[in-house]
């Protein structure tokens, strides 16, 4: 978001590792709140966590959909990924 990490913020990320990341798409409406920045960058930032994620080889999926649908598709990738890895 800044341009740039922290080192210690980078150093950290191999000890963190994750079997599957939730990238939430962009797909909804933008809604004000104190965690939210940058309104009309979001294509941007979207863009930049695909490149992080690929980057580190992580397995992601985007997901999509607005409200249950959202949250189904959620439910279903998480189904799908522990079915997978039994």
């Amino acid at each position: 978001m800044f341009g740039k990490s922290p080192q210690e913020v980078l150093d950290e990320i191999p000890r963190h590792p994750y079997n599957l990341y939730l990238l939430m798409d962009i797909d909804l409406p933008w809604q004000e709140d104190p965690l939210r920045d940058f309104p009309h960058l979001r294509e941007y930032f979207m863009e930049v966590w695909h490149n992080e994620l690929k980057a580190m080889r992580a397995n992601y999926k985007v997901i999509s959909g607005t409200n249950v649908v959202r949250f189904e598709n959620a439910i279903r990738v998480i189904d799908d990924f522990v079915a997978g890895n039994r």
